[in-house]
């Protein structure tokens, strides 16, 4: 019974002092632990089990309103312990633009202590492996915008609700579809890398490190190191702009002539800057670029090396769509002091236009270059070279227009086997191309074909100028002084006289002011004559003067006058020279088909006849005629010289020559010959 009362005891001490136990400190200790565990055990499971779904939901909602573009998840994994949500396999799509972005991987890690404030910070967002897909199809190639990235990066930085602290990205891709007349180009840039600090709306970020490395499908590698910086818009996405960086591109391949390529192994960036404003969709990036060594090739053949290449390119896009890339380096060549490069590139209505010169061409190249175009080698001269063309949207050439400026040519003495083509008389060519200054300026249309090559073009081109101008030299004077009409060379003479014309007098004053300007060039003046014009003409002048003459009584008259076939006096003189020089059998004749009755008017058209009569009964001697076309020779190179040429580049022919005046003209013609001079005016 003790043993029992003992032990009630016992137990009821024990149940006593465990109840006091709870309400020490220490045992609300362990209670305080032991809840809270348990309180963040099921907030944990919460968390993974549950939360998941619920924050997909949010996500795809908020981006839907935020960016207009549908978001989908792979997979969603919350971590209530640190505040960060993971997200794999995210794709955003905008069926609108056709553009896709993909990221592998998305972290998201809140700060804790904003859970207590209205705006939650971001301490991180890290995109990890993140893939844009951009579409275009058509016949311009227009590039599309990154209007889903930017409306997303908007949407970031102007929440209300929320600021991002860090945005980085990891292994970056963008991928280029571009579909052209059915026929797909992709390019693929990866490696990119890129850190962003402080983002918050209405606050320039502070300037963030990146990197950036994107390798082509194509083999081009460009790596970019420097800072760029985030600025936040009033209205709309906000503007990256990236500050002076460097870099360098290596596998440069750049098409700037249809058919012809810039080949650079590397080319290395400076100052490189830029921004992207999508509230205006205008973007522009510049930079300052340096090439050591480079290559133009053209197709599988001929190669010029370039080096010490400096210059600039600029990009800028613009709302409509369109995308010009301009391009302007300068350097050296194997052939050329120095070269300029510049190109035009444009995806909307302007079709590409590129520039190439070559500037002081010398030597051994520039002999090379004349004699595959006109069979003959220099021994010396200079010359600059231009050549600008445009390619249409299928990047073909449309058109093409080469410049050449020469100087002090020299052409080596001329051997059989030099002119493959014979009929390119090369001092000729000279003469007519050659100023006062010894310089050549010419400007000649390049046509092409699609199974023609640039360099043959040019060489086509060339050489349909130089015949052309051998063949044809005074369309040639024309076109080298740019005149509105080449100068004539056809001086016309009445017949039976020497005298100038006023409209030949105006013809040589022309040509006089060409020739001057082209001092190589020379004029032969050929001693013409029409022998049955001239004849005629000389005949009936010494029948006019022997009428003249009879009729004249006591006044002198040292010139013959139209006769007057009504006047008596003349009548009489005109029946006492038929009858000493015309036979009786064609007077008759004459009086049968005119008649000789009436008074003195009515037979005028008797003594008309007979007057006609006597001129083709009237003897001219050869000698007469080819004074006559002395005497227009003459005349001729007394006026060249009145206007200012020197005598030893006229000269005058030794030879008759007789002419037939083309139909519709009553005059005889002296055709000038425009020649090569080794002798320069003074």
């Amino acid at each position: 019974m003790d043993r029992m009362q003992h032990r009630a005891s016992s137990h009821t001490r024990s149940a006593r002092d465990a109840t006091s136990w709870w309400f020490t400190a220490r045992g609300r200790e362990v209670v305080l632990v032991v809840a809270t565990l348990l309180l963040v055990a099921s907030l944990a499971r919460l968390g993974y089990l549950l939360a998941p779904s619920a924050v997909e939901r949010a996500l795809i909602r908020t981006v839907a309103q935020a960016t207009g573009s549908v978001l989908t998840v792979g997979e969603v994994r919350v971590d209530p312990m640190r505040l960060g949500i993971v997200l794999d396999d995210v794709q955003l799509a905008d069926a609108d633009s056709g553009q896709v972005l993909t990221v592998q991987r998305v972290e998201y890690r809140l700060r804790g202590r904003s859970l207590l404030g209205a705006r939650r910070v971001v301490d991180g967002l890290a995109l990890e492996r993140p893939q844009m897909t951009l579409t275009a199809a058509g016949q311009t190639g227009t590039a599309p915008g990154a209007s889903l990235p930017m409306r997303l990066l908007s949407a970031l930085i102007d929440s209300e609700s929320f600021q991002i602290e860090r945005l980085s990205i990891a292994d970056g891709e963008i991928r280029l579809h571009h579909d052209a007349e059915g026929i797909a180009h992709v390019r693929e840039l990866t490696g990119i890398a890129l850190t962003l600090g402080s983002l918050d709306s209405g606050v320039a970020a502070a300037p963030a490190p990146y990197h950036l490395e994107i390798d082509e499908a194509y083999g081009v590698r460009l790596t970019l190191q420097g800072e760029v910086q985030l600025r936040a818009a009033t209205v709309g996405a906000p503007a990256v702009q990236v500050l002076p960086s460097r870099g360098e591109v290596s596998g440069l391949r750049l098409p700037v002539l249809p058919g012809v390529l810039l080949i650079a192994p590397v080319v290395e960036i400076d100052a490189l800057v830029g921004t992207l404003d999508p509230p205006d969709a205008r973007s522009e990036v510049a930079a300052r670029v340096h090439i050591a060594q480079a290559l133009l090739r053209e197709g599988d053949g001929a190669e010029l090396s370039l080096s010490q290449l400096e210059g600039a390119i600029d990009l800028d896009t613009n709302a409509q769509g369109g995308t010009e890339l301009q391009l302007k380096l300068q350097g050296r060549s194997a052939i050329a002091d120095r070269l300029e490069l510049s190109g035009r590139y444009l995806s909307a209505d302007t079709l590409p236009t590129v520039a190439l010169t070559l500037r002081d061409v010398a030597g051994e190249p520039l002999s090379q270059m004349i004699e595959a175009v006109l069979g003959r080698r220099l021994d010396a001269g200079r010359a600059t070279i231009g050549l600008q063309a445009d390619s249409d949207a299928q990047g073909r050439l449309s058109k093409a227009v080469l410049e050449v400026v020469a100087s002090d040519l020299d052409f080596a003495p001329e051997t059989p086997a030099a002119s493959p083509e014979p009929g390119v008389d090369v001092a000729l060519l000279l003469a007519l191309l050659e100023d006062t200054r010894g310089q050549i300026s010419l400007t000649i249309p390049v046509e092409t074909t699609a199974a023609t090559t640039m360099s043959l073009a040019v060489t086509q081109a060339l050489r349909r100028y130089a015949f052309e101008s051998v063949g044809s030299p005074v369309a040639a004077l024309g076109r080298s002084l740019a005149l509105p009409a080449p100068p004539s060379t056809v001086v016309r003479f009445e017949p039976g006289a020497a005298a100038l014309t006023q409209a030949a007098t105006e013809a040589l004053s022309e040509l006089a002011g060409a020739l001057l300007l082209r001092p190589r060039l020379s004029v032969a003046v050929p001693v013409n004559i029409d022998p049955q014009l001239d004849r005629d003409a000389l005949a009936h002048q010494q029948i006019e003067l022997h009428v003249t003459l009879a009729t004249a009584g006591a006044e002198f008259r040292a010139r013959p006058r139209p006769v007057d076939f009504a006047s008596p006096r003349a009548q009489d003189v005109l029946d006492e020279f038929a009858g000493e020089r015309l036979p009786a059998t064609e007077l008759a004749a004459i009086a049968a088909q005119y008649g000789r009755t009436g008074d003195s008017r009515a037979r005028a058209p008797y003594y008309r006849a007979v007057f006609a009569a006597l001129v083709d009964s009237e003897p001219i001697e050869r000698g007469a005629l080819e004074r006559i076309g002395r005497f227009r020779a003459r005349s001729i190179a007394d006026a060249l010289t009145g206007l200012g040429l020197s005598p030893t580049i006229v000269e005058l022919g030794e030879n008759v020559t007789a002419v037939s005046s083309s139909s519709g003209h009553a005059t005889v013609p002296v055709e000038l010959d425009l020649r090569a001079n080794s002798r320069q005016q003074n």
